[in-house]
């Protein structure tokens, strides 16, 4: 979103090329702004389900321990990221995401990351490291990550909602053993004659085996559509780009020789002539500049709205103090801390003759 040429973000209340008041801000949404109804369909499965959209604030890269039992035990190591979320709302979120993906071992501060949670999900292997625990609050684990990036988009999902398949055949020949042992021990202590006992076995082996299996045929068909729900979730999430959400106007990246207003002491571009966020002219060097080029257009019929904005308003002076650059904030701020003192004393030595020196003591930055 532009006003004039320059482009605007969401901290932006003044055009910088002209000054003037910003009466249509610039926002930007998250998936679930954008599609109110995007995970609709997937709380039918999961009434529990949400989603976040935000961007990482802080990272930190950990491993979790799994040791396997048995006579040939082997440790294995999962890589983590515990990282810290934030949105255009203020909502802040700590959440680990697994890290084992090539994909993600570039996560970095400023990422835009969309979390679906169809479920709660954890991370239950112990910490490899125990000092990672202060940093590490919690378990809770991203089963689905959408990475929104300028060169497109990209997901994880952790295997928990794989749905295993079963055989009928398995099933009834289970039963069947179950209804044998049962109908043996109902022989050797005579409870009915061996035809009786073998009539029962089939029944109840019938019986077992179809209950069995409908109620695991109903788990596989709920678990195979919550699965093919969350992968078209996932896909109608991927097709959402950070231009779409408008993540790219968060903020104005920042410069070297950025510089401080000093009206409102405000960051800005140091080539931007008034201050995004007071609207304040940032230079008095731009004041006659800006009359003398208003008056050479005011009559001409091809001039920009900055300059037309710019002859049509009174141009003020910025106060005498020039503005400084981020360098100069630094030292500013801390010159107050700024130590240095000097001391007269006399060195002395056992073999040749003593002489005055000078201390001197410098806490600088």
């Amino acid at each position: 979103m532009k006003h004039c040429t320059t482009a605007l973000t969401i901290e932006d209340h003044f055009c910088p090329d002209c000054g003037d008041n910003i009466e249509n801000l610039v926002t930007i949404k998250s998936v679930i702004a954008l599609h109110p109804d995007m995970i609709d369909d997937l709380k039918v499965h999961c009434p529990d389900a949400t989603i976040y959209t935000g961007w990482v604030e802080k990272t930190h890269h950990y491993k979790r321990r799994y040791k396997s039992r048995g006579s040939h035990s082997e440790t294995l190591y999962y890589s983590y990221w515990f990282l810290t979320l934030n949105n255009e709302n203020g909502e802040q979120k700590t959440i680990s995401i697994s890290s084992e993906d090539s994909s993600l071992d570039r996560v970095a501060k400023d990422d835009i990351i969309t979390i679906l949670m169809p479920t709660n999900y954890s991370a239950n292997h112990p910490l490899a490291d125990k000092d990672d625990a202060k940093t590490v609050t919690h378990n809770e684990l991203a089963p689905v990550v959408v990475f929104h990036r300028d060169s497109g988009q990209e997901s994880i999902r952790e295997p928990g909602y794989r749905v295993d398949g079963f055989s009928k055949a398995n099933i009834f020949f289970n039963a069947f053993i179950f209804c044998c042992i049962v109908g043996f021990a109902g022989l050797y202590f005579e409870v009915y004659p061996f035809k009786l006992g073998a009539l029962l076995t089939v029944i109840v082996t019938i019986i077992i085996g179809s209950i069995w299996s409908s109620h695991r045929t109903k788990v596989f068909e709920a678990e195979t559509a919550r699965l093919a729900e969350i992968k078209k979730t996932t896909k109608r999430i991927l097709g959402v780009s950070i231009d779409d959400m408008g993540y790219e106007q968060r903020a104005r990246k920042a410069k070297k020789d950025d510089v401080f207003c000093p009206h409102c002491d405000a960051l800005n571009d140091s080539q931007h002539r008034y201050c995004s966020s007071c609207g304040a002219l940032q230079a008095n060097d731009m004041v006659d500049e800006l009359v003398s080029a208003a008056s050479v257009t005011s009559n001409g019929q091809d001039m920009t709205h900055s300059l037309t904005e710019a002859g049509s308003r009174s141009i003020e002076p910025v106060p005498s103090s020039r503005r400084i650059t981020r360098q100069e904030k630094i030292l500013q701020t801390c010159h107050p801390f700024i130590m240095s003192n000097e001391s007269d004393y006399i060195h002395k030595h056992v073999l040749v003759s003593n002489f005055p020196a000078q201390l001197a003591v410098t806490l600088d930055l």
